[in-house]
């Protein structure tokens, strides 16, 4: 870890356990889930995927033509899993929760598979 991302690594790891928190509640799954969401957030600093501007210290990842769209292609697939997941969970009796969590792991796993690719 480097030095000049420390306020990038402690809001994200902030938002990484309150997702966590939020959608699983309080436990070893909740730590787990937080721990991948926060390591997605580290792989995208060091990635070499986006230009760091550490101007910025919160929001120091700046995104050029390419990676805005697989970002929009992410935030597509994921607000169409998401809503999928809603509809699926009315049937299933699946807990309120369920399609936030499937929204934001398709946003992750959609743009680091897109990244990867390319």
């Amino acid at each position: 870890m480097q030095k000049e991302f420390m306020p990038y690594y402690v809001s994200r790891a902030g938002i990484s356990f309150s997702f966590s928190l939020l959608v699983l509640g309080v436990g070893w799954q909740a730590l787990g889930m937080g721990l991948l969401v926060f390591g997605a957030f580290l792989l995208y600093a060091h990635s070499g995927w986006f230009v760091v501007d550490l101007s910025h210290p919160y929001f120091p990842l700046r995104r050029d033509q390419h990676a805005q769209a697989i970002q929009r292609y992410a935030l597509i697939a994921a607000i169409f899993l998401g809503l999928l997941a809603y509809l699926l969970g009315n049937h299933f009796s699946l807990p309120a929760k369920f399609p936030l969590m499937i929204g934001v792991l398709a946003y992750f796993i959609v743009q680091i598979g897109s990244f990867l690719k390319s």
